[in-house]
């Protein structure tokens, strides 16, 4: 899922914008890709960092995308996020986001962007 810093979901009707930072929501994720231990089965904490070797790499309509961090989603069980930067040069359109960690890589999904 792709969201607004504010909580609201990225869609059609509430695009992204240039330059904005956005959250990127994945599951898949273990205690160990953490930098503290969470029990299976509980809310992440919202001190949970990625562990460094992840390195996160954000594709947005084939652009880098500026990861600014890594973490487990506070609250929810088996929820990660990356807080990413839509690249500023963007122009109005749908772009196709994907993200690299570890080596692995996940599907793609649409991002509406709307200039201001």
């Amino acid at each position: 899922m792709l969201g607004h810093l504010n909580g609201d979901a990225i869609s059609a009707s509430s695009p992204a914008k240039p330059g904005e930072e956005i959250v990127i929501y994945w599951t898949g994720m273990y205690s160990k890709n953490y930098t503290v231990a969470i029990p299976d089965g509980a809310a992440n904490p919202s001190s949970a960092l990625c562990v460094s070797y992840f390195n996160p790499l954000v594709k947005i309509g084939g652009r880098t995308a500026q990861a600014d961090s890594c973490s487990a989603a506070p609250g929810l069980v088996g929820v990660g996020r990356l807080i990413v930067t839509v690249p500023p040069d963007l122009a109005t359109g749908a772009y196709s986001v994907s993200v690299s960690m570890d080596n692995i890589s996940s599907n793609s999904v649409q991002l509406p962007v709307q200039h201001p």
